[in-house]
């Protein structure tokens, strides 16, 4: 609660667009003059890992993942929202692993995966892009290794995430509007 009370803005992120106000109310009540920037996370693309960075080839529409079998992995907070994503695209998990969050992959950890996704059958791998930068190169799997691609979108509070912005990335220039 300390640190909601210092907040000039306050993110409330996977959101559904359905207003708490009962979440609200608390933030109101603990700081009032905080500014409420709302964000949702959108799938946009599945990325092949052994391919070029940014490069059309190997990327894969959503679409893609329709009645597919896959394994996903995941060193996130909250993988069950990851693992819906991929539920809610039509994707058929056949596996699983959780790992920590911030966790760092190993060439032993990926030769696990692979031959855990291989007992399963599963048709590839998937990952969050958050993790997929700190895999190894994922070489010598048998099946591709795929991430999906998220995209935040500002459901409310747009003009306050971009004065948040401004002021945390050009604070001179915040400074120099004020007389």
């Amino acid at each position: 609660m300390k640190h909601l009370r210092r907040a000039n803005y306050i993110f409330l992120t996977k959101s559904n667009g359905t207003r708490d106000p009962e979440l609200e109310a608390l933030i109101t009540r603990q700081k009032p003059d905080a500014d409420i920037i709302e964000c949702a996370h959108r799938p946009k693309y599945l990325q092949r890992m052994d391919a070029t960075p940014g490069a059309a080839a190997g990327r894969e529409p959503l679409e893609w993942l329709k009645g597919r079998r896959i394994f996903a992995f995941s060193g996130i907070a909250t993988p069950e929202s990851f693992e819906k994503f991929l539920r809610d695209l039509g994707a058929l998990l056949v596996g699983r692993e959780r790992f920590l969050d911030h966790y760092r992959y190993t060439p032993e950890d990926l030769d696990e995966l692979y031959a855990a996704a291989e007992r399963e059958r599963a048709e590839c791998l998937i990952t969050t892009e958050k993790d997929a930068v700190r895999i190894p190169e994922p070489g010598g799997s048998p099946l591709p290794v795929y991430y999906l691609r998220l995209e935040i979108e500002i459901i409310r509070g747009a003009a306050d995430f971009d004065e948040a912005v401004g002021r945390i990335c050009f604070p001179q220039n915040a400074l120099a509007g004020r007389t």
